[in-house]
């Protein structure tokens, strides 16, 4: 169109942009740019700026071309077009697969097809590590860009968006995409995606907004996920406010009402920041004591027992306390549960 209107410049400019995309098209646009070459002068194909440019840099490289200067010139200009066909064409041939297979390339209601998907995340790893290989960001941008696009209601294209964007353009990026995800509805129903929006958070000095998503996932998202109650406690602690972070536990191992036997693995966390963070080993003691009765036969709880009493001291003791926790794990009928059906199970002793 543009050739054909006499904006040969114009028409060259197009072609180059054309060399720069990885389509299948590329060889044909070299043909047609080496023909309008071939067909023009060079004072229509490239603006004086350029022209002058060329002069330049054939004076600079010493050429004494055996061929009248417009022409080396021209072949200059060629040359630098054919460098950008070899990319593009090495390009093309890693991520032409891929393009083949995609079915729709903008945001439908219905739900990509299982084969659809795992085309997107096949092409991912390939266009993430073609830029770990050296070819940079922006080539692997826009095909991010465009898989969240068509896999908009899927948190884990997202996630993996926003953990290449940190990888390789860095934390604001990241917090960028994050930021989009968390305001499409079926993004917002993910934990994981609220977990990784709160270190970025935190990690860019914004405690609050790291507070507030913890928050949001322990209230609402997924009330009592235990990574976010951890979260949420040891970022508590690392601001120094111990008094919060036990707060958040306590909370938490309430929040399965009366009667009702709490997260083993909390539990364990608990008794760990208490020991740990605030010193208290006597509360960690009664913490795992506690969940123990209320849980028997969760062979972790047991396991952290033997843990806390076979690190205290060296003069023997702790080893008849550790011991004694063993022989307390390994009783069968008669022992302090009753029946054994409440203790661990056959395969645990």
């Amino acid at each position: 169109f543009e050739a054909a209107a006499g904006r040969v410049q114009r028409a060259v400019e197009v072609y180059r942009q054309a060399l720069a995309v990885p389509t299948q098209q590329l060889d044909r646009y070299l043909g047609e740019l080496e023909a309008l070459v071939a067909a023009h002068p060079l004072a229509q194909l490239v603006g004086g700026a350029e022209e002058a440019r060329l002069r330049a840099e054939a004076a600079g490289a010493g050429d004494s071309p055996r061929e009248p200067e417009e022409a080396h010139l021209k072949r200059r200009l060629l040359a630098a077009c054919r460098v950008q066909h070899a990319r593009s064409a090495a390009r093309a041939a890693v991520v032409g697969p891929f393009e083949e297979r995609i079915q729709c390339r903008h945001f439908d209601w219905a739900a990509p097809a299982q084969e659809q998907l795992d085309n997107w995340h096949d092409y991912l790893s390939a266009v993430a590590a073609e830029g770990a290989a050296g070819s940079g960001a922006a080539a692997a941008r826009p095909v991010f860009e465009r898989c969240v696009t068509v896999c908009a209601h899927y948190p884990e294209f997202w996630l993996r968006y926003a953990a290449w964007a940190e990888a390789a353009l860095g934390l604001q990026e990241a917090k960028q995409v994050l930021a989009r995800a968390a305001g499409l509805a079926p993004c917002r129903a993910s934990p994981e995606l609220h977990l990784y929006r709160a270190q970025c958070l935190e990690r860019s000095g914004d405690v609050a907004g790291a507070r507030r998503s913890l928050q949001l996932i322990l209230g609402d998202v997924a009330p009592g996920l235990l990574q976010a109650t951890v979260a949420l406690a040891n970022l508590e602690r690392r601001q120094g406010d111990l008094g919060q972070a036990k707060k958040v536990y306590l909370d938490a191992l309430s929040g399965g009402g009366p009667g009702r036997a709490p997260d083993p693995a909390l539990a364990v966390q608990y008794a760990t920041f208490l020991w740990k963070a605030l010193g208290d080993l006597q509360g960690a003691r009664a913490a795992v004591c506690a969940a123990l009765e209320r849980a028997p036969g969760a062979l972790q709880l047991w396991q952290t027992r033997v843990w806390i009493e076979s690190t205290q001291g060296s003069d023997g003791v702790h080893v008849e306390r550790t011991l004694e926790v063993y022989e307390e794990a390994l009783a069968g009928p008669g022992s302090k549960w009753g029946d054994p059906a409440e203790g661990l199970s056959h395969a645990d002793r």
